[in-house]
C-alpha cells in the first residue's frame, strides 16, 4: 500500500478551502495538492496529524501544485469538525506570501495592495514559517528550575488567551 493517497473525495480540501477562504484568501493564489498520509509520521514520540509542504520549483511544473498538504487519515477520523477547521488553520499559518516593493516614483513605499511577488517562471513566492512558540523541556527539568524568561513570557500570553476566550 501506498504511503500517500490523493483526497479524491476532497474531504480535506473541503475542510482546508473555506478556512482559507474566510481567513487567508490571498492564499487562494496557490494551488494545493491533498493528499491522505497512511503510515504514521512520528515527531517527538507524538503523531504528525498535518504537514504543510512546499513543492521544489521542480515538483511545482510538474505536478502543477505549489503546495502538499498531507493528513494522517486515521487522526483525522477521530476529529470533531471544530477541530479539523482549527487544524487547517493551523497549517496554513506556516505558509507566507511574499509581495513585490510597490514603490512610488520618489521612493517612498504607497499604501495601495501589494502585488504577488512572482518568480523568474512565473510561480508565486511563498515562504514556509516555522511556530513562533515553542517549548520543548522535561518535566523535570521544570519542576526543578522553573520557567526560563521566555517561557514565563509565553505562560503570561497563554493565560491571557486563556482569560479571553473563557470570558465569552
Amino acid at each position: 500500500m501506498s504511503k500517500f493517497v490523493i483526497d479524491k473525495n476532497e474531504d480535506i480540501k473541503n475542510v482546508f478551502d473555506p478556512v482559507m477562504e474566510k481567513y487567508f484568501p490571498e492564499l487562494l493564489n496557490l494551488k494545493f495538492l491533498y493528499v491522505w498520509r497512511t503510515k504514521e509520521k512520528m515527531d517527538n514520540g507524538k503523531i504528525v496529524v498535518a504537514d504543510v509542504t512546499k513543492l521544489s520549483n521542480k515538483d511545482r511544473d510538474i505536478w502543477g501544485y505549489d503546495v502538499r498538504v498531507e493528513v494522517d487519515n486515521n487522526e483525522w477520523s477521530e476529529y470533531l469538525p471544530k477541530d479539523r477547521k482549527k487544524l487547517a488553520y493551523h497549517e496554513l499559518l506556516h505558509i507566507i506570501l511574499i509581495y513585490e516593493d510597490d514603490e512610488q516614483e520618489d521612493g517612498e513605499v504607497t499604501l495601495k495592495k501589494k502585488a504577488l511577488k512572482l518568480d523568474s517562471d512565473d510561480r508565486v513566492c511563498f515562504s514556509m514559517k516555522p511556530h513562533d512558540i515553542s517549548i520543548e523541556r522535561f518535566r523535570a527539568e521544570l519542576e526543578k528550575f522553573g520557567l526560563s524568561k521566555e517561557e514565563r513570557e509565553i505562560r503570561r500570553f497563554l493565560n491571557e488567551v486563556y482569560e479571553a476566550k473563557n470570558q465569552k
